[in-house]
């Protein structure tokens, strides 16, 4: 679990300068890239909560308690989130050279 932790926050970590280079790529757009941004992470905020509920709901029986299922919810929430963001920086580096010539 400590594993799991650790790896969440360092993945965290590389999300800090996305907002610089966003900002840098997007002259001219600057106030829609932002608002794209942050209504991604509304999103994000609202959705990932209920989802993670739902899961935690369905995996919770007799063999699996309250913090077993909370736990296993987290695990499968933070996965995909990880995946997502993965996904979508190795998508934005495959097309980064191109737009800094532009």
């Amino acid at each position: 679990f400590v594993v799991f932790l650790a790896l969440g926050t360092a993945s965290a970590c590389m999300s800090q300068g996305v907002d610089t280079a966003v900002q840098m790529l997007a002259t001219g757009r600057r106030g829609t890239t932002q608002a794209l941004l942050e209504l991604c992470w509304s999103m994000g905020m609202a959705i990932g909560p209920f989802v993670g509920g739902i899961l935690s709901d369905s995996f919770h029986d007799i063999s699996c308690d309250s913090g077993c299922a909370l736990a296993q919810s987290l695990l499968i929430i933070g996965g995909l989130g990880m995946s997502m963001r993965g996904f979508c920086y190795l998508m934005a580096a495959a097309h980064l050279r191109d737009d800094l010539k532009a």
